[in-house]
C-alpha cells in the first residue's frame, strides 16, 4: 500500500518516524517503521522509548487523517507500556485502532511488534487536529 506519509504528517527526517502504511481498513491501521544503523539515535546505546511512542502516535495520526484539515496534536497518553528494547534493523509493526472519534478528536488504542514480538503497548491515546496557525502561535515548530 503507497501513502504519501508527508503529505499527511507534518514531520520530516529525522522526526519522520513512519516509512510506510501496509495495511488500513475501517478503525483499523497497521504502519512500519525500519530501525536503521544509521538512525541518529543509536548513538545513545538503542532506539529512545519516546521514539517508539511517537513513532506508534504518528500512525495514529495517519489514521486519524491530518493534511488540510489541520495538524496532529496529541492531546493525553495513559496505560504506555514499553515491553522490550528495540535496536538497529528492527522492523517496528504498529497497530492502531479507533476507539471513539468525533469530528477533530480521536481515542486509540494499539500495539507494535517486531519479530513477532510485543515492543510497546497503549491503552488509550487521544490526538486532536488543530488548524496550523494556532499550532505555530502557541509555540510551534511547524
Amino acid at each position: 500500500m503507497s501513502e504519501d506519509i508527508t503529505a499527511l504528517l507534518p514531520h520530516r527526517p529525522p522526526m519522520l518516524l513512519v516509512d510506510r502504511v501496509v495495511a488500513r481498513g475501517p478503525g483499523r491501521l497497521v504502519a512500519e517503521r525500519t530501525v536503521t544503523p544509521g538512525d541518529p539515535w543509536l548513538r545513545a546505546g538503542g532506539f529512545p522509548d519516546a521514539l517508539l511512542l511517537e513513532s506508534w502516535l504518528q500512525a495514529a495520526a495517519l489514521l486519524f487523517g491530518t493534511g488540510g484539515a489541520g495538524l496532529p496534536v496529541v492531546g493525553a497518553v495513559t496505560g504506555v507500556r514499553v515491553l522490550r528494547a528495540v535496536g538497529a534493523e528492527d522492523v517496528l509493526r504498529h497497530e492502531v485502532r479507533v476507539l471513539a472519534r468525533t469530528d477533530d478528536t480521536a481515542v486509540f488504542d494499539g500495539e507494535t511488534t517486531t519479530k513477532g514480538q510485543p515492543v510497546l503497548a497503549v491503552e488509550r491515546a487521544v490526538v486532536a487536529r488543530r488548524p496550523a496557525s494556532a499550532v505555530r502561535r502557541n509555540g510551534g515548530q511547524g
